[in-house]
């Protein structure tokens, strides 16, 4: 799922839940993805009842124009996806004029949105295809998708689930709400992020003993290369040592002729708290996922 979006329960890839959808709706086959690799099983409802509501015709073919889109861009292309709320009549809300905005090419994407919609919203995603380099094997064709997640356990990779105070959230994945403003113009971004509704006591998130911002990026055998400030880092393994980093440091990743770079360039730190900023080989078994990670806080719980 690439671009900005919301209830994404799959912080890493961002499939989750969705490829079952698109098989039955024909897109899979449209864009010739074929096999188990391209259909996950961990859907939110069972295969069964996805089939029944295909059967139903609650999930339609996907029309002529989405099937044509599907085998994706020629080779040299590039395109741009914009979404938007309409201004409504009444009262200002977050909602009105906001907007979601994705740059596609055959080996990149980048999309950022100044929405925030829930605490699985993923408003800063791009992501990168498959290296053809032969170093990944066959039967894990996916790369982790390059992510802003703002973190208050020290696992943004989603396998923590904490709930919320309210309850509609218990037994899924968060992140910290974060107010953003973003624009973007094709293959350039920026982003600024707001952390004080979260950090403020009276929204009970906390407490907190860190609070950080990562970017999530694929890394290991499915990518060609990472760099950091222009160098190449050696060993991009998960569970490769950590690496400490300036803050505001580039990092760029390589894969299949595309290239996705970014930098946190500031942040402030809480409570007395010098910012930290490293490279983190952690992902989860089977993802090969790392992190840029920049600590605006670690210590006691606050």
């Amino acid at each position: 799922m690439g671009g900005p979006h919301s209830r994404d329960y799959d912080f890493v890839f961002g499939d989750a839940g969705i490829t079952w959808v698109y098989a039955l709706a024909n897109l899979t086959t449209a864009a010739s993805l074929v096999g188990d690799d391209y259909v996950l099983f961990e859907d939110p409802i069972t295969m069964a009842e996805l089939y029944t509501l295909a059967n139903r015709g609650e999930i339609p073919p996907a029309s002529s124009i989405a099937r044509g889109l599907a085998p994706g861009l020629p080779s040299g292309t590039w395109r741009v996806y914009q979404a938007s709320y309409s201004p409504l009549p009444g009262a200002v809300t977050v909602l009105n004029g906001s907007d979601a905005y994705m740059y596609t090419t055959p080996v990149a994407t980048l999309g950022v949105s100044s929405l925030f919609y829930n605490l699985q919203d993923k408003q800063v995603v791009a992501q990168l295809a498959v290296s053809k380099s032969g170093k990944r094997p066959a039967i894990s064709p996916r790369l982790a998708q390059v992510t802003v997640v703002q973190d208050g356990w020290d696992n943004p990779y989603g396998t923590i689930h904490t709930g919320t105070p309210g309850g509609q959230d218990i037994g899924k994945p968060t992140h910290l709400r974060a107010t953003i403003a973003s624009v973007q113009d094709r293959a350039l971004a920026l982003t600024i992020q707001d952390l004080s509704w979260t950090i403020e006591a009276a929204q009970k998130q906390g407490p907190f003993s860190s609070i950080a911002v990562n970017v999530l990026f694929p890394a290991g055998p499915g990518v060609d290369n990472v760099f950091v400030n222009g160098i190449r880092v050696a060993n991009i393994s998960v569970g490769a040592p950590s690496i400490d980093v300036p803050l505001g440091a580039t990092v760029a990743v390589q894969s299949a002729g595309g290239v996705a770079a970014f930098r946190i360039p500031f942040v402030d730190g809480l409570a007395g708290y010098t910012p930290k900023s490293s490279i983190k080989f952690d992902g989860p078994i089977g993802t090969d996922a790392a992190r840029l990670v920049v600590y605006l806080y670690q210590g006691p719980n606050t």
